[in-house]
């Protein structure tokens, strides 16, 4: 459960060790704009918690009906919260950039960073949704592993895509969003295939 937990906190880690070898610009840029990326995401995590105590209650009851029904409820609200978060990052990541960073050499690292990590964003509230479920279900297991794959895909994709290796061109700190951002849709995958074949 702490593992799942931290799982942002970790690819955040994994980003600014790979991007801290860039420059100081580069690292700013990418640790400001993904500090702003987790600010939505912690609106995920929030509601999926409280999803998470609910589907607890009913699991403990022995409830199946109303854990489909509690499940069902989380993933309609989860793409309502997406879609309006998304939408608000969308139009609104510029005037977070101006507002928040001075420093006009890290604004455009920053712009290209957040502009790529919102790719991230559908897999990261779907996942949570998983999360949620499998940990109020007591199979915490998943969740442990799917992070550390998740956290494995984002170092060899980082090294790969950052600094242009196994094919790939050097993308700096796009390549460590579109990175990071590939290792949750890994995250969400495992979670979904787990959920189908149990």
């Amino acid at each position: 459960i702490i593992i799942g937990g931290f799982a942002q906190s970790i690819n955040q880690l994994i980003d600014t060790a790979f991007v801290s070898r860039l420059g100081e610009s580069e690292l700013g840029g990418a640790t400001l704009s993904g500090m702003m990326y987790y600010m939505f995401c912690m609106m995920f995590w929030g509601f999926t918690r409280g999803g998470q105590i609910l589907l607890a209650r009913a699991s403990g009851q022995n409830n199946h009906i109303l854990i489909g029904k509690i499940l069902g409820q989380m993933w309609i609200f989860s793409i309502i919260l997406l879609l309006t978060n998304g939408i608000l990052l969308y139009y609104g990541q510029r005037l977070l950039i101006d507002t928040f960073i001075v420093n006009d050499t890290i604004k455009p690292y920053a712009d290209e960073f957040l502009k790529f990590r919102m790719l991230g964003l559908p897999m990261v509230m779907f996942a949570s949704v998983f999360q949620s479920f499998f940990t109020g279900l007591g199979d915490t297991r998943i969740i442990t592993w799917s992070t550390v794959v998740m956290a494995l895909v984002n170092i060899t994709l980082d090294w790969a895509m950052i600094y242009g290796h196994l094919g790939f061109s050097p993308m700096g700190v796009k390549g460590a969003a579109l990175a990071t951002s590939i290792s949750e849709g890994v995250w969400f995958l495992i979670f979904l295939g787990y959920f189908i074949v149990k």
